[in-house]
């Protein structure tokens, strides 16, 4: 049974993915805070928001979002 946090975060994810032209899963392990600090500012700086989510929601956001294809990584970026 999901909880109420992560049902609104499904939803939030749902919401970004039905509005994307592209969603990216990926791997963050083993990139130092510093690095993902340096990253995240990079792609927001490209117009990319990068967001770490649970492959679980993830999956139910792009299938509630009528999205289909794999959520394999560690996170998705969304943009």
């Amino acid at each position: 049974m999901p909880t109420a946090k992560k049902e609104k975060m499904v939803e939030e994810l749902q919401d970004r993915i039905a509005r994307s032209v592209i969603a990216v899963g990926t791997d963050f392990r083993g990139l130092t805070v510093p690095q993902m600090v340096q990253l995240r500012r990079r792609r927001r700086a490209a117009g990319v928001d990068l967001k770490g989510v649970k492959n679980t929601l993830a999956r139910r956001a792009a299938e509630r979002a009528g999205r289909r294809g794999g959520v394999g990584g560690e996170g998705v970026g969304v943009g």
